[in-house]
């Protein structure tokens, strides 16, 4: 994690066996490769502009049929095309939160070497009273042929 103050939550609930205090993409990069199981980032890329890094570093991390859950928000306005024709996949909403669109996360995944394996529309927080409505993708690393 980033923040000094949720490592020090985790630390001290008991939970983790190890708990790091640096950005996700930069931590599954220097995992050996093949050696995760699972990555869960839930509530993590509403914080990550490109999220090619994260997608990227779990697929050299996670071992043959390894799985990365991960939640995106919804955009809150419509995506448009941008200056260059190309359909747009991120947007800023008016929580200062990153917004990827699904087809967005699809092409990443893919070019990071996972298949979308499955992907749920929901209520993913809540933004004080008002539910925020996002995506639940549970994205594999394929067996290698």
């Amino acid at each position: 994690d980033l923040s000094k103050g949720m490592v020090a939550r985790a630390e001290a609930s008991g939970v983790y066996a190890s708990v790091s205090h640096m950005e996700g993409a930069a931590f599954l990069a220097q995992q050996p490769a093949g050696s995760v199981d699972l990555v869960v980032a839930v509530d993590v890329l509403p914080y990550v502009w490109d999220v090619s890094h994260v997608l990227r570093g779990a697929g050299h991390a996670l071992r043959e049929q390894g799985l990365l859950v991960l939640t995106t928000e919804e955009p809150t306005r419509e995506l448009t095309e941008t200056a260059d024709g190309q359909a747009q996949e991120v947007q800023l909403n008016q929580f200062a939160r990153v917004c990827h669109s699904e087809e967005g996360v699809r092409r990443l995944a893919a070019a990071a070497g996972l298949e979308v394996k499955e992907v749920q529309l929901g209520r993913i927080r809540m933004q004080g009273s008002r539910q925020v409505l996002g995506k639940a993708f549970v994205l594999q690393k394929p067996k290698a042929v």
